[in-house]
């Protein structure tokens, strides 16, 4: 039963995508390249904020829910990992003092 599951998982897999490799012949067009580099990082979101966003299924608001909003600015503007994960622990750090 398994196999069959291995078997037709990896035939839906090689049908979907093996007409547009033949077709394209490896070579993907500008536009297609410069969407595909988003696929990663939405992928890494989509994984990601669900559970500082909803962690017990329902929406809030919390803690968790401000270091990642004040991270992600600060990884916005600045692009700098080491300043990102700093600026998430004085955000966790002053929300342990506060509260």
């Amino acid at each position: 039963m398994i196999g069959w599951m291995i078997a037709g998982m990896a035939l839906v897999t090689y049908l979907t995508r093996a007409p547009l490799l033949v077709f394209l012949r490896g070579d993907l067009p500008g536009w297609l390249s410069r969407w595909l580099q988003y696929v990663p990082i939405a992928v890494f979101v989509a994984l990601v904020v669900p559970p500082f966003v909803a962690p017990s299924g329902q929406p809030e608001i919390s803690s968790q829910l401000l270091i990642l909003l004040v991270a992600g600015v600060v990884a916005w503007r600045t692009r700098q990992v080491y300043t990102t994960i700093a600026a998430g622990l004085l955000v966790f750090a002053l929300l342990r003092l506060w509260g």
